[in-house]
């Protein structure tokens, strides 16, 4: 990583929002870690950011992209200047195949790790900014999953445009200009849709002239869709308690279990069996978990063995000096 650093509410403001004026003024000069990537990018930013001891880091430019496998479905997002990432501890799921955090060339990143907890610890209000990026974030991913359920894909299309043009975006006088490069195949992760019917999309977007490729992105000419005043309101879920009388059947089975004693036991025994699944479920994860950074560190070794025979091999070859 080297010696690089940056001001850090100089990269990103807001983190001193909950600040008053004269702690503000002195955690202006705190200074972070930067990481800047290298030209062809990285596949993975997890073990580097593990390597400098850092929880996170937050997008100073470029971007970075979140890419989640679940069954046959690659789903991803785009986090850009500001953006909070926050890498490390358990997947996301049991559902996720696949996770990773990727980013295109060139990206910084300014590190959050010792130094900026060292300055929390001084300026709390440092967390709240900190947690409210993250809040701001997630609705913003909310919103993506509201654009996936829109009628037809084509709506998908241009609604996910133009979220991604209110951090990208520029406006001008023909209409919005959306300067990123992105194939049909990274809009169709987007979205939750194939490449075929993304192409489909792009194509009658363009031909209504709702869109129009650039050399370098793409022109929002038609606005976003219109908001509805009333939509239907969907009922809030409720969580049951497993109650006994959930497990009542009827006919001579009924007659059998009217003694409560027995009902009680067969209660008992059935909460007793789905606490002993649930300790089994987590031992299972911790297993898992455990087998995960095994593999992920033999990886490395073999990596390390493979590097250092490349390297003795190259000794070999080399013809003695004279």
């Amino acid at each position: 990583m080297g010696s690089a650093s940056v001001l850090l509410l100089d990269a990103e403001p807001d983190l001193g929002r909950f600040l008053d004026p004269e702690d503000l003024s002195a955690a202006r000069r705190l200074a972070v870690p930067l990481l800047t990537l290298a030209d062809n990018g990285v596949e993975n930013l997890g073990p580097q950011l593990e390597q400098a001891e850092a929880f996170g880091a937050i997008v100073v430019d470029g971007i970075v992209l979140r890419q989640l496998v679940v069954g046959d479905q690659l789903g991803m997002r785009l986090l850009g200047p500001g953006d909070l990432i926050q890498v490390g501890g358990d997947p996301p799921s049991t559902l996720v195949g696949q996770s990773s955090w990727r980013a295109v060339p060139e990206t910084r990143l300014a590190v959050l790790g010792r130094e900026f907890l060292f300055a929390a610890r001084r300026w709390p209000g440092l967390f709240a900014g900190l947690q409210l990026r993250g809040a701001q974030q997630a609705d913003r991913l909310a919103t993506q999953l509201v654009v996936c359920q829109l009628p037809r894909v084509e709506e998908w299309v241009l609604a996910l445009m133009w979220l991604l043009a209110e951090s990208w975006g520029r406006v001008t006088p023909t209409g919005t200009t959306l300067p990123l490069s992105l194939t049909h195949d990274a809009l169709g992760a987007l979205v939750g849709a194939r490449r075929p019917t993304v192409s489909l999309a792009l194509r009658e977007l363009t031909d209504r002239g709702a869109i129009l490729g650039q050399d370098q992105g793409w022109l929002l000419v038609q606005p976003p869709p219109r908001h509805v005043d009333q939509v239907e309101t969907v009922r809030a879920p409720v969580v049951n308690e497993i109650q006994p009388s959930m497990w009542a059947v009827s006919g001579p089975v009924a007659a059998d279990a009217r003694d409560d004693e027995k009902l009680a036991s067969f209660y008992a025994s059935v909460v007793d069996t789905v606490t002993q699944l649930r300790k089994q479920h987590e031992r299972n994860q911790a297993r898992f978990r455990e087998c995960m950074t095994r593999m992920r560190r033999t990886r490395e070794e073999c990596r390390d063995a493979r590097e250092a025979l490349a390297r003795d091999r190259l000794r070999r070859l080399r013809p003695p000096s004279s």
